[in-house]
């Protein structure tokens, strides 16, 4: 007889975080806690892609990664933009709006 579990599934969006536990047994792998959960479906719902990856612990994990009581799945989602353009575009932002005020900005 196989012991039941219980875990966590996280999808982090930028206006808000979906949390849902998830009851199993013990040879659940991380795919099928993901589908129970629908969170997958949430992500495709609002982000408009699948969800790229899974992570455990902040380390990327596959979908057949066998899960264990009390694990918390995060939900990855591909990147909308690139972390070094959105820097570069705020600190282009951030230099225009100085100019407009006055004040002397180096380049």
């Amino acid at each position: 007889m196989s012991e039941s579990f219980c875990v966590e599934v996280i999808l982090a969006l930028p206006e808000t975080c979906h949390r849902r536990w998830v009851y199993g047994d013990a040879a659940a792998t991380v795919g099928r806690a993901v589908a129970a959960s629908a969170l997958d479906q949430l992500c495709h719902d609002v982000a408009g892609a699948w969800p790229s990856a899974y992570g455990i612990h902040g380390r990327r994990v596959g979908g057949d990664h066998l899960t264990s009581h009390g694990v918390r799945i995060e939900v990855l989602r591909a990147l909308t933009i690139d972390p070094k353009a959105a820097r570069h575009n705020r600190v282009a932002s951030a230099r225009a709006a100085r100019r407009r005020a006055g004040d002397q900005i180096p380049d």
